[in-house]
């Protein structure tokens, strides 16, 4: 050590001494932590805990005992999470190891070549006894530091082989109820609904199309090719959805909230359930704005039961003849302008994206039953954005957008896959899948095409975008409708702009298309179809005579309208197909 830096030299030995011994005292900490965790872990292991293990037998014994699967089902969630709780602390301890091992090499190193090798002139010379006591104590720590963080090491290597065990025992135990992990439901259906449904908002998984070919041309105010007109009891933005010979669709007001079915040869209204005395249901609803009130989410079904949101928070599921199965409130929406997301039922799971003040709520419940599967927390801001299903290499995945972030969850456990941020705005639109690509975006923000497998961007534009309207994929074609009256067509796996056309009144219904057809219903009530090509082709401008914000619903050849006050089915008739 040179002479000029030897006067600090022990100033700075000092410090390290005093560094080592913090080091040392956190990684004890750190060591005892994880050992103690690991004894813990091994004398009480959550997943084999002998009463979750009865529990889960005793529901796959009794799977229509409602009461014993809830239980089951509760106490699993709790050994679940009381085991993940004991892997994250074992993680973090061992960190703490691995990161003391290292200033405590550097630490001693640095003491040992800080301190002065000769005495300075006039020190007395220390004792060789005192020096070899000196260097036995330092001997003692580091060699006590290293069985710490090898105790530290086998105890993170002891629970991992118990995980294993963990996992052995799942496997051999019987099928668990459903939780984080569990089965589809008993009465779950096809994936894919029939071609003749149109089961949710824009349609099956959210796509926003079906093959079959929909009414090109009518006039409502005339009557040109409408097959029938009705008034609907109350007022709402919720759009309609058809299964079988049956249209859906809901009406709300403050102090009445209800589901429509109507008979969809001839427009008749079947039967109507008010969504009253509804456990947990508000006293007085929640504030509202007029564009959305208490009936703005659409409802879904999967062709057994329907199922309706409403403003308050309220869920209510109906067979397909108006009876109740279940309902539940899920809290009331602390949402600035409403409650307007819609449910999706997948795989006899309905999917609740649930956005407010309070932070953001993905949840899966049980179609059956209505219970609680499984409920992902986002830190997200109020949202009025429905979730869309997709389907890659066999499994379901859920696609979620939220200001400020386009994420997407495992339909089984509720997982986040992966998410791209920067997406600040408030949020109103839908996000879309088509080939392996999710499209998300909203106006006052950027616009992305996002690949499935890893979350990487494709492609982003932040020029004429909606913020109402969801986006519409189909042949090849990504179809923007704003609410400033703009539409453009871009090529959906680069991002080129392929046309754009502008009309008086913006655009509230999402597009939708029908066989090469796309359908673009305007605030004001004109609807445009136009080919779906990469040349803008006009085919169709439609008067409807009433105001417009729902989606319609192209299925069986014909298309369904909500207006302000009205539903209505359009259908060409073989003569008025001909026309120019």
């Amino acid at each position: 050590m040179s002479a000029d830096r030897a006067p600090i030299a022990p100033v700075l030995a000092a410090l390290l001494r005093g560094l080592l011994f913090g080091v040392g005292f956190v990684a004890a900490v750190a060591g005892t932590i994880a050992l103690l965790n690991c004894l813990q872990l091994r004398r009480a292991d959550p997943l084999n805990s002998p009463l979750r293990l009865e529990a889960i037998r005793a529901a796959q014994a009794n799977p229509s005992n409602a009461d014993l699967v809830a239980e089951a089902r509760r106490i699993d969630l709790l050994a679940r999470r009381a085991f993940f709780a004991s892997q994250m602390l074992m993680h973090r301890a061992g960190m703490l190891l691995w990161v003391g091992a290292a200033l405590l090499l550097g630490a001693l190193g640095g003491a040992r070549w800080l301190e002065p090798r000769v005495a300075p002139p006039g020190s007395p010379l220390p004792s060789p006894a005192a020096g070899e006591r000196a260097a036995r104590a330092a001997r003692r720590a580091v060699c006590a530091y290293l069985a710490l963080l090898l105790a530290g090491g086998a105890a993170a290597s002891w629970a991992l082989r118990g995980s294993a065990r963990s996992d052995a025992a799942l496997r051999d135990a019987p099928p668990e109820p459903p939780g984080a992990s569990a089965p589809e439901p008993a009465d779950a259906p096809d994936l894919d609904p029939p071609p003749d449904a149109w089961c949710a908002f824009r349609g099956p998984f959210g796509r926003g199309g079906t093959e079959t070919p929909a009414p090109l041309r009518w006039d409502v105010p005339a009557g040109r090719n409408v097959r029938w007109s009705v008034e609907v009891p109350r007022a709402g933005f919720s759009s309609p959805i058809v299964w079988g010979h049956r249209v859906f669709l809901t009406g709300a007001d403050a102090s009445v909230r209800e589901l429509y079915a109507f008979d969809a040869d001839t427009g008749q209204l079947l039967w109507r359930h008010e969504a009253r005395d509804v456990p947990g249901s508000p006293a007085t609803p929640p504030k509202t704005s007029e564009e959305v009130g208490y009936a703005a989410p659409t409802p879904t079904t999967d062709g057994r039961r329907i199922y309706a949101l409403f403003g308050t928070g309220d869920l209510v599921a109906c067979d397909l003849d108006g009876h109740r199965v279940w309902a539940r409130n899920l809290g009331v929406p602390k949402n600035p302008y409403g409650h307007s997301s819609s449910p999706l039922v997948v795989r006899g799971r309905l999917i609740v994206q649930f956005d407010d003040e309070t932070g953001g709520r993905l949840l899966a419940l049980d179609g059956a039953t209505g219970r609680t599967i499984w409920e992902t927390r986002r830190t997200v801001r109020p949202g009025w954005s429905t979730p869309v299903a997709a389907v890659r290499e066999g499994r379901i995945r859920i696609g979620v957008l939220a200001s400020p972030v386009l994420g997407v969850y495992d339909w089984a456990d509720g997982r986040e896959l992966w998410r791209v941020g920067e997406l600040e705005a408030e949020i109103g639109v839908s996000p879309a899948f088509a080939d392996g690509r999710w499209y998300a975006g909203n106006e006052n923000t950027r616009f992305v095409a996002v690949d499935d497998v890893d979350g990487r961007v494709l492609w982003e534009t932040d020029e004429d975008l909606p913020d109402v309207a969801s986006p519409l994929v189909w042949r090849g074609l990504l179809v923007l409708a704003a609410s400033s009256g703009i539409v453009t067509a871009r090529d959906a796996a680069t991002g080129e702009k392929l046309w754009m056309q502008e009309w008086d009144e913006g655009f509230y219904a999402s597009p939708v298309a029908a066989g090469d057809a796309i359908y673009l219903i305007d605030r004001g009530g004109r609807a445009r179809v136009v080919r779906a090509s990469r040349e803008f082709e006009l085919i169709a401008d439609n008067p409807i005579g009433e105001e417009c914000g729902a989606t319609p619903a192209p299925v069986g050849g014909r298309l369904y309208v909500r207006t302000q006050h009205r539903l209505i089915a359009i259908e060409e008739t073989p003569a008025s197909s001909a026309a120019p």
